[in-house]
């Protein structure tokens, strides 16, 4: 058993029970579409048309209050309430649901009544579908873009466990999927059967059915392996198929003259033969030192930035102590000029003149 298939054969069981109630005389009608469940014995040749003169369908059972639609020489009209728009019989006697939901499963009866003739009856199983929105299953491991029957799988060289995992995801009823290795001669050869059911999280009341296939980690380069989808919910496609070819990763050679650094995107493009294939690529002791280097040069930019701007710092702490020194020193100077001022009355100018300049000199010092 695979890791993280412990519950698989329970998975696996309720697939077959939901692949096992579909008999082959059920009729499929896909969800959210005009659905028309055909009259046998008309569609088979047994009654004439133009011998029908009246027409009843049912659903679950046969009775009154199960019926649904009626049609008496060429008047059809709803029963029990039912509104106009819901059902339909059209001109072969078959009903028509406008759009089908999945209420609309179940089982159809219907009565048709010949001219001159018994009664004719019999019963339709009607199951509602969802088709896949893709035409093929899907590998996830493929390159991605437009669903195709081919694709590339691509893994790292040094990827221990590989794996292939197909799945058709959002369909009703559950497909079953297989996985087969195919030859270069054209032959298959089966791998696996087994697969899991899941309830979809996406679509409701849908079911997406995957299955992994693990490879060996030698020998599976540019091999070949085939996921095949079958099931009702596909339809015309039923069968439908995608091949995986599986590639690895390139060694590429390491040379002296390292010149570029090749990516991961640019190696995988070379894989899948998207672009030519390039012989640079570095070592680890090269990145190595070039990250050393890179690393050293930011380093020492920074400790040079912070250097400057701390002498800066200084610089202009400096400058403002000798302005706060010599703007006090003035301030003393007039302080003590205007007191010689206010007590020698000796002086030539007159003292309003002198108080003034003073004053004027003291406010500019302190500006």
């Amino acid at each position: 058993m695979l890791p993280g298939e412990k519950h698989s054969g329970l998975r696996l069981l309720t697939a077959v029970l939901l692949i096992s109630r579909i008999t082959s005389s059920t009729l499929f009608l896909e969800r959210g579409s005009r659905g028309v469940i055909p009259c046998p014995p008309v569609t088979s040749g047994q009654l004439p048309l133009h011998e029908i003169t009246a027409q009843y369908w049912y659903v679950t059972r046969v009775q009154d209050g199960n019926l649904l639609i009626s049609s008496f020489r060429g008047r059809v009209a709803p029963q029990n309430s039912i509104p106009e728009g819901v059902y339909d019989i059209d001109r072969n006697f078959s009903l028509v649901i406008e759009n089908v939901t999945d209420s609309d499963e179940g089982i159809y009866f219907y009565k048709a009544k010949p001219r001159l003739r018994m009664v004719v009856d019999g019963h339709v199983t009607v199951a509602v579908k969802v088709s896949p929105k893709e035409p093929f299953p899907e590998v996830t491991e493929c390159t991605r873009g437009a669903p195709k029957s081919e694709c590339k799988a691509v893994f790292s060289h040094d990827v221990m466990k590989p794996r292939l995992t197909c799945s058709v995801r959002n369909v009703k009823p559950a497909v079953v999927l297989r996985w087969f290795l195919v030859y270069s001669d054209g032959g298959i050869e089966l791998l696996s059967d087994r697969f899991d059911v899941e309830q979809s999280e996406v679509l409701e009341n849908t079911f997406t059915t995957s299955t992994s296939l693990p490879l060996s980690s030698t020998k599976v380069n540019d091999k070949k392996f085939r996921c095949e989808a079958y099931g009702e919910a596909l339809g015309a496609t039923n069968g439908s198929r995608v091949t995986a070819t599986v590639m690895e990763y390139p060694v590429l050679q390491t040379t002296p003259h390292l010149t570029s650094l090749q990516t991961t995107t640019a190696v995988m493009r070379e894989a899948m033969g998207l672009i030519s294939a390039t012989t640079d690529k570095p070592d680890s002791i090269a990145n190595a030192l070039i990250a050393v280097t890179v690393t050293a040069a930011l380093s020492i930019t920074v400790n040079i930035f912070l250097a400057m701007a701390i002498c800066k710092i200084k610089s202009t702490r400096r400058k403002n102590e000798t302005k706060v020194r010599e703007q006090r020193n003035t301030f003393c100077i007039c302080l003590s000029f205007r007191t010689q001022i206010q007590t020698k009355s000796h002086i030539q100018y007159p003292m309003n003149v002198k108080m003034w300049v003073v004053n004027y000199i003291l406010s500019r010092s302190r500006n």
